[in-house]
C-alpha cells in the first residue's frame, strides 16, 4: 500500500485488525472541517471522560445502581459524540445491568476502563496531528 493514502479508520483497522476506536470521519463531518471545533470536542471528551468513569466506579462500588445507570448513560452519550461504538456498547450493557439490579458491575466497568484508556490515547494522538493541520490532512497518512 505504499504511496496510497489511508483514512485514519483504515489505518487503525489495518494495524490492530480491529474496528476503529473512534470515527474521525464522523467527527469531521459533524464540524464541516472546522479544526478548532473538532479540537474543542476532543478536549471536552478527553477532559470529562476520566471524571465520568471515576464517578461510575464509585457509584457501583457504593451499590448505588440508579446512579451507576445514569453515569453509564452519560458516558455512552459522550463517547457516541466521537463515534466510539464499541465503548458505547459496553456503556449500554453496563447501564442495562445496573437498571436490572446487577450487583456485580465490576467486570463491565473494568472493560469500559480499558476501552476508555485506549480511546483517550487515540483521541489525544489525533489531537496532536490536528495542531497546524486541516481536518482533511489529518485524516490521511
Amino acid at each position: 500500500r505504499r504511496g496510497t493514502p489511508l483514512a485514519l479508520s483504515d489505518l487503525v483497522a489495518e494495524v490492530t485488525g480491529a474496528t476503529p476506536v473512534f470515527e474521525a470521519e464522523q467527527i469531521c463531518a459533524l464540524f464541516e472541517g472546522d479544526v478548532e471545533a473538532v479540537r474543542e470536542l476532543l478536549a471536552l471528551v478527553v477532559g470529562d471522560l476520566p471524571t465520568y468513569m471515576r464517578k461510575l466506579a464509585a457509584s457501583a462500588a457504593s451499590g448505588d445502581l440508579a446512579s451507576a445507570a445514569r453515569d453509564a448513560h452519560r458516558i455512552k452519550g459522550t463517547v457516541l459524540n466521537v463515534g466510539a461504538a464499541a465503548l458505547a456498547e459496553l456503556c449500554e450493557a453496563t447501564e442495562q445491568a445496573a437498571r436490572q439490579g446487577s450487583a456485580d458491575l465490576a467486570p463491565l466497568i473494568e472493560r469500559m476502563r480499558i476501552e476508555t484508556d485506549v480511546l483517550l490515547a487515540a483521541l489525544t494522538a489525533w489531537d496532536r496531528t490536528l495542531s497546524g493541520a486541516t481536518v482533511r490532512e489529518s485524516q490521511r497518512l
